[in-house]
C-alpha cells in the first residue's frame, strides 16, 4: 500500500509542476500577443499617418504639375 501511496504523490507532484510551467509558458504567450498587438495598433496608425502624408504630397504635386501645364500653354499662345 506504502508503494501505491509513493507512487501517487509522485506523479501528483509531477503533474503539479508540469501545471504550474504550462500556466507560466500561457502567461507569457499571453504578454507576448498584447505586445504584439499593441505593435500591429501602433505600425496602424502610423500607416494611416503616412498614407494622409503621400495623399497631400499627391495633391499638391497634382496642383503644381497642372498649374505649370496652364503656365506652359499661356506661354505658347
Amino acid at each position: 500500500m506504502l508503494c501505491i501511496n509513493e507512487f501517487y504523490f509522485f506523479y501528483r507532484r509531477k503533474l503539479t509542476q508540469k501545471l504550474a510551467e504550462t500556466e507560466e509558458a500561457l502567461s507569457s504567450a499571453t504578454q507576448k500577443a498584447s505586445n504584439a498587438e499593441k505593435a500591429k495598433n501602433r505600425l496602424n496608425s502610423e500607416l494611416e499617418d503616412a498614407l494622409i502624408d503621400l495623399e497631400k504630397v499627391s495633391f499638391y504635386f497634382a496642383y503644381d504639375v497642372d498649374v505649370s501645364v496652364v503656365s506652359l500653354e499661356k506661354s505658347s499662345w
